[in-house]
């Protein structure tokens, strides 16, 4: 089972995720299976993000501002 521990939104409208992996033993009891983690970027199509807090929070962030201005970095570094 994986639940989302840790959602931090950038300056620059990156989220960063971080899942935690708990494992389900036989006995019922559950342990820490460590962590994975991955990033959202403000251009990413928000019909493809499935977690409903990390959607809300992307929802309110990524204005059409952010969306510009972080295209505009990327362009720029190109």
């Amino acid at each position: 089972m994986k639940k989302i521990d840790k959602i931090e939104v950038l300056s620059n409208g990156i989220m960063q995720i971080r899942e935690q992996e708990i494992l389900e033993l036989a006995d019922g009891t559950t342990r820490d299976g460590g962590y994975h983690r991955y990033c959202l970027t403000p251009d990413t199509d928000l019909n493809s993000i499935t977690d409903t807090k990390v959607k809300a929070i992307a929802t309110a962030v990524w204005t059409q501002d952010v969306i510009d201005s972080y295209k505009g970095s990327i362009t720029a570094t190109i």
